[in-house]
């Protein structure tokens, strides 16, 4: 997500606020997916040792709508722009 980020400066000239907008929350979902994998690795590891797994709904979730965003936000610079 970093590097995906970093791609939209190419923008940053014509829509600066979007753009830098979007590359902080590119940040924060990066940041947070890092912190949540941490202490879910753990869980996720006994429970696959016992042959019993939860769903991670919430993480899916987020993911998916922090891309759905984001996608949104792409969309409307390549084509606005």
């Amino acid at each position: 997500m970093m590097v995906c980020s970093l791609t939209l400066l190419r923008w940053s000239a014509s829509y600066s606020t979007l753009v830098f907008g979007a590359m902080g929350l590119l940040a924060l979902l990066s940041v947070a997916i890092i912190a949540r994998n941490r202490a879910a690795y753990r869980t996720e590891a006994q429970g696959l040792s016992r042959e019993q797994v939860d769903a991670n709904v919430f993480g899916v979730g987020a993911i998916t709508l922090g891309m759905t965003v984001l996608g949104g936000l792409g969309l409307y610079l390549v084509v606005v722009g």
